[in-house]
């Protein structure tokens, strides 16, 4: 597998038409054009959020954004789940991440515990 391939059962094809000429001239200039367009995806999405309205500490922007892919159509995730994914991503135990994360979040208006879940502010309000 190469290094910016992942795993493939959450992925999906995107298809594009260019002209022959263009096409050859790209795949000349990359190592291999599948995994540069994968990484030029994951740059552009990542601007398109840089300027959205995240916490400005880099550890909560990163446990908010987190929590907003992870939560339901309704922006709603489990306080054990939560809890457990910032423990994993951010290398802390769920005490420190219920203290020193989501109760921040919660205090930035971010999160909003409702019943066992946190409804997660959309990312783009």
């Amino acid at each position: 597998m190469s290094r910016m391939q992942s795993d493939r059962s959450n992925s999906v094809r995107i298809t594009v038409r260019v002209d022959e000429d263009l096409k050859d001239r790209y795949k000349s200039s990359v190592d291999s054009m599948s995994d540069d367009l994968r990484e030029h995806i994951r740059d552009a999405a990542g601007r398109a959020t840089e300027g959205a309205n995240v916490p400005e500490d880099d550890r909560l922007a990163r446990a908010y954004r987190l929590l907003e892919r992870n939560s339901t159509f309704d922006n709603r995730i489990d306080v054990d789940v939560a809890e457990n994914l910032l423990a994993q991503e951010l290398g802390m135990n769920k005490a420190v991440v219920r203290t020193s994360v989501t109760r921040k979040l919660e205090t930035l208006g971010y999160l909003a515990p409702k019943w066992g879940t946190f409804a997660v502010k959309p990312l783009d309000e």
